[in-house]
């Protein structure tokens, strides 16, 4: 996956969905966990700056809509670093 600058200059990311095979390994994780986490905060700050641009231009609804995705978005991040956790006590 890498990130790409549209018109505006906020990131889109390109999504490689390769399958995977053979078994998952804690070696793996150790990699792949904080990958997501910081793709997730990534995403955090842009929904922010977007949230924003909505309250100008004055798409309120779409701004509350916005919002809430981002403060899922910060109960997904709580929880990749629970992984983390998990992942450094198995380690």
């Amino acid at each position: 996956m890498r990130a790409v600058p549209d018109e505006t200059g906020h990131r889109i990311y390109e999504h490689d969905h390769e399958k995977h095979s053979g078994e998952l390994n804690l070696e793996q994780l150790t990699t792949l966990v904080p990958y997501l986490k910081k793709h997730n905060l990534d995403h955090i700050e842009d929904l922010k700056k977007w949230q924003l641009q909505t309250i100008e231009a004055g798409f309120d609804d779409i701004a509350d809509e916005l919002r809430e995705i981002i403060e899922l978005s910060k109960k997904i991040d709580y929880h990749f670093t629970t992984a983390l956790d998990i992942i450094k006590r198995l380690g």
